[in-house]
């Protein structure tokens, strides 16, 4: 509504159900965001209501905030089961802050149950410390103050190698039983490549762990294997999708979203990025699909100029685009090769046309001027063409044949311009 004020309205219905809620969030310089929620419902069950209020503060020095929820015994949304009831009331808190090494914080949940799960009171807090030049520690304390009534630390540390793989290491311990776990782990890239994740653990659960990922343009392999307790088991997934978009049909990846294809003319083998991250290279078609943009907002793809050759012109090397939800967009880059010569013009009595004569296209407006001895060099050109010369005291015109012949700036040798 302004800076200050924001009001969120919602609903949702089905044969056997209907709800309906409304918020309201206001800012109070200097103090923070403040909220007032409420909803009502109606279903087999009856008519139900939900009342909660929030407040959030964050700084440089401290953040805290916290939200309150309470519901009648009746109040459903769509996808709850008829035995299932909501919680009496629920209070969440957090507050944290930074340190020149890391952070620190902590939160608190409270809920009070209506059916056999029984209440929860839980507390966790959390420190984090970077280590220079090796990673990060981490010391987390959680505590359980309703029903089994656990308390669990654990402390880990995580030590990068590059941008994608890290090892951690880990101790824990739970109501006084002492556990230890390592994990391996690369992530996969954004594009093509290969991840893993090798994982041990020791303890209250005894578990190995291995997985392996691989994912290319038109899918994605998942593998794998793990040792629980005594007992083994495996998985295999494989995952793609067959989309059309601009009258093409092509395997890809999953898609989940919106996605597009990237043509960059007729060349292969060219980088492509969406937002900044490496998607992939063209394919021998020079066509690349993106399985994952952002519906309704900007996406920013650029190929890699560098990647073309010598002899190709492309108008443009970055788009943005913007597609509806769960559709596929076509960006076309409009690489080509380059349609360019030099030529030699002479007057019909064979002696060159003096230098500075303007030379037109194709009847183009752009202008190309000839070197000293008749020298020119024209671009665009077409399969037939035509050139008309303009100089001081007259003008003249010649045709021309062009083939490209897939060499760099071929000469075409000497033509006659005549009026």
């Amino acid at each position: 509504m302004t800076e200050r004020l924001t009001v969120e309205a919602h609903g949702e219905t089905t044969r056997r159900m209907q709800a309906t809620s409304m918020q309201v969030s206001a800012l109070w310089p200097a103090v923070g965001i403040f909220s007032l929620s409420a909803a009502g419902s109606h279903s087999d069950r009856g008519g139900g209501g939900l009342f909660g209020i929030g407040f959030e503060r964050q700084t440089r020095g401290l953040s805290l905030g916290g939200n309150g929820e309470i519901t009648t015994a009746d109040y459903a949304t769509v996808g709850d089961s008829i035995a299932y009831r909501r919680a009496r009331s629920t209070v969440t808190g957090f507050i944290g802050t930074p340190t020149p090494y890391g952070s620190v914080t902590a939160s608190l949940l409270w809920r009070r149950s209506r059916d056999q799960r029984g209440d929860i009171l839980s507390g966790n807090a959390n420190a984090s410390m970077r280590l220079r030049r090796i990673g990060a520690l981490s010391l987390n304390a959680s505590r359980s103050f309703a029903g089994a009534r656990d308390t669990t630390v654990q402390f880990r540390l995580t030590v990068p190698f590059g941008q994608r793989t890290s090892a951690t290491a880990g101790v824990q311990l739970r109501d006084g039983e002492l556990g230890a776990t390592t994990t391996l782990q690369r992530n996969l890239p954004y594009g093509d490549g290969v991840g893993y994740r090798l994982q041990a653990e020791t303890g209250a659960i005894e578990r190995l762990d291995a997985e392996v990922n691989a994912q290319s343009g038109i899918g994605r392999i998942d593998a794998q294997v793990t040792r629980l307790n005594g007992a083994s088991g495996g998985r295999l997934q494989l995952v793609g999708s067959v989309a059309t978009v601009d009258g093409a049909v092509f395997a890809a990846r999953r898609i989940e979203q919106s996605f597009g294809t990237v043509r960059v003319g007729p060349y292969a083998n060219v980088r492509v990025y969406s937002h900044n991250q490496l998607v992939g290279r063209t394919n021998a078609a020079g066509v690349l699909v993106i399985p994952r943009l952002l519906p309704f907002q900007d996406n920013h793809i650029r190929i890699e100029a560098e990647d073309l050759p010598l002899d190709a012109i492309i108008d443009e090397t970055k788009r943005t685009v913007r597609p509806y939800d769960r559709s596929g967009v076509a960006v076309r880059f409009g690489a080509r090769a380059a349609s360019d010569a030099r030529l030699r013009v002479v007057g019909a009595d064979g002696s060159p046309l003096p230098a500075g004569t303007v030379l037109h296209l194709n009847g183009a407006g752009e202008a190309f001027l000839l070197a000293p001895g008749g020298d020119a060099y024209l671009t665009g050109l077409a399969t037939r063409n035509r050139v008309s010369a303009t100089f001081a005291g007259g003008g003249c015109a010649f045709a021309f044949d062009f083939v490209p012949a897939g060499q760099t700036q071929p000469d075409l040798g000497t033509f006659t311009c005549t009026s």
